[in-house]
């Protein structure tokens, strides 16, 4: 089975930081569980990344299982996957969509 690589832009980085930062406040070890949420659907999608519904031309999203968190990805052949947003559920599309 072909793996793709996974790169992320820095406002995606970001933005992960942002959550686990948030949910280190709430919880102990949420900001852990949220991170074991994203690692498990990013080797998942790292796999089958053309399994996740196209939101606008080739922009793809994966939604967290536990988390209301969407991994917002493009595929750049013929092996990368460019996260292009780690976004809130409840977020505008706004600021991800034209990245």
């Amino acid at each position: 089975m072909k793996t793709y690589r996974l790169e992320f832009l820095p406002i995606a980085e970001d933005e992960v930081d942002d959550a686990v930062n948030y949910y280190a406040t709430l919880k102990t070890n949420l900001s852990a569980e949220f991170i074991l949420d994203l690692d498990t659907q990013l080797n998942y999608l790292s796999e089958n990344p053309k399994l996740f519904a196209k939101v606008k031309e080739e922009m793809r999203k994966a939604p967290l299982k536990r988390f209301p968190y969407n991994i917002i990805y493009e595929i750049l052949e013929p092996d990368v996957i460019l996260i292009l947003a780690i976004a809130h559920q409840k977020q505008n599309p706004s600021r991800w969509i034209n990245r």
